[in-house]
């Protein structure tokens, strides 16, 4: 039996190898591309297990191809790439749930995983299906001389229209042209959208000159995309602790006349930061309300949450909460949002209703460390000290922002009051620290106000002041 078990196994070895080789190769130079930025999100996915289980798709869905009107065809696919393997749409930690290794070979994924997948082996198959973007959004689009056809993978390959996603996202003309939303993406655009999602991983593991190598792709594919200097000055700034040049460029973009408004817009939000971090609070609502009042509907509710954060800081946590309301109201679904809403209701004496939004929040991602730490805390807030523990002692460190964890860790120890483990918690974060916003927390959080005249509290805060703020900047690494 023995000789027929190694004759099978070399048999379904040469039909994986086969099924890889006969995708065209336009096709698998786009899937090598793709897996090689995939490889910076998840090292340990297969590469070689990743090539047969493209090619078994392409395979699967070639008769698909041949469905004659696109109507047809899009439904065969959707049959095949989606219904047949049953791929989910999640998304709890958006590294993971982009990459395209979570639609392949997990068979879950966002919208971004689910669409390059789609678009992939649309190309594979030689049918004119591309991923198109707007904002925090992606889906597949039939796209040839004669008809366009929404796809919407995250619900099964739906079919929806263009006004459909007009009325959902409100996009002005202005950030039309300058972002290319809705826009048929060729493949270099594509893999700049993914370099980009690489480059924000990678910013957020604290290894700023990977991230500036992964963002030098996209500039070099997007070069309009003049708010990326921005994004790079910003890794700099974080890399070497000299954030002059990232303020200066911003002020220059905002007051520049040739600057597009989502330039304008870009440098703007970016200001208002900076000032927050020097906690002139001030400067950093002048630049929000200048913002604002020009910023389309898309954005409006990301703005409201940094009005709603610069509010908390002077201490005005019913205005704080009531302009966090409108930032949910306005972008429902995004359950991030609903967690930092949480907990500003809580500050605001709301409590139930925060710690009612918080378990809402942890039912639909039970395994997001910053929503479990947030309902640990707020849970000690309100006296149930036993479960707030519990959730917190349970915390494992997420692959990524692993600076924001440590903080919120730091935060939760506050809440619990006991000066042993807060100390070295706080310590820790502090000394990891490389944006400086964790200043503006440090002085306008409420939670930390028992703590404030300790010497060692003192001490460890000017360390940090002194480290991000003043202190000499380290020599840059080599950028791109």
């Amino acid at each position: 039996m023995r000789p027929l078990v190694l004759s099978l196994l070399s048999v379904l070895l040469i039909a994986a190898e086969s099924a890889w080789d006969a995708v065209p190769e336009p096709a698998r130079r786009l899937v090598d591309q793709i897996l090689a930025i995939n490889a910076t999100l998840e090292p340990e996915v297969d590469v070689a297990a990743a090539h047969q289980a493209f090619g078994e798709l392409v395979q699967t869905v070639k008769p698909a191809a041949d469905a004659g009107r696109p109507q047809a065809t899009i439904a065969a696919l959707n049959k095949a790439i989606l219904a047949d393997r049953e791929v989910s749409y999640i998304s709890q930690q958006y590294w993971r749930d982009s990459s395209f290794a979570a639609a392949l070979l997990r068979r879950k994924g966002n919208c971004l995983a689910t669409t390059t997948l789609y678009a992939a082996v649309a190309k594979a198959v030689g049918l004119p299906i591309v991923a198109v973007l707007a904002p925090e959004h992606a889906w597949a689009c039939w796209a040839d001389d004669k008809v366009r056809i929404n796809i919407e993978t995250t619900d099964g390959g739906s079919l929806r229209s263009d006004i459909t996603y007009l009325a959902r996202f409100q996009i002005d003309r202005d950030a039309f042209a300058y972002y290319g939303w809705m826009s048929p993406l060729r493949d270099e655009q594509l893999l700049a959208e993914l370099h980009l999602v690489a480059a924000h991983h990678l910013a957020g593991r604290q290894d700023y000159q990977a991230a500036r190598r992964h963002l030098a792709e996209v500039r070099s594919a997007l070069p309009q995309r003049r708010d990326l200097e921005l994004v790079e000055l910003g890794y700099a700034a974080n890399q070497t602790r000299d954030r002059a040049p990232l303020r200066a460029a911003a002020e220059r973009l905002a007051n520049d006349s040739t600057s597009p408004p989502p330039l304008v817009l870009a440098a703007l939000r970016t200001l208002a930061a900076e000032h927050r971090a020097r906690l002139d609070r001030a400067a950093e609502r002048s630049a929000l309300m200048r913002a604002y009042a020009m910023a389309p509907w898309h954005e409006q509710d990301e703005l409201l949450e940094q009005l709603s954060t610069c509010l908390r800081g002077l201490r005005d946590h019913t205005g704080a909460a009531l302009c966090m309301e409108l930032a949910v109201a306005r972008d429902p679904d995004n359950i991030g949002k609903k967690a930092w809403l949480a907990g500003m209701l809580v500050e605001a004496k709301r409590m139930d209703e925060g710690l009612a939004l918080i378990a809402t929040v942890r039912a639909e991602n039970p395994e997001e460390s910053y929503f479990a730490n947030m309902q640990a805390g707020l849970l000690v807030t309100a006296g149930r000290r036993e479960e707030g523990w519990k959730i917190f002692d349970g915390l494992t460190p997420p692959r990524t922002d692993l600076e924001t964890y440590e903080t919120n860790r730091a935060w939760f120890l506050a809440v619990w009051g006991d000066r042993e483990t807060f100390y070295p918690q706080f310590e820790k974060a502090l000394d990891m620290a490389t944006d400086p916003s964790v200043l503006s927390w440090i002085a306008e959080d409420d939670d930390l106000d028992a703590y404030r005249g300790e010497t060692r509290f003192i001490q460890a805060v000017e360390r940090c002041r002194q480290r991000l703020m003043d202190g000499p900047a380290k020599p840059a690494s080599p950028g791109p």
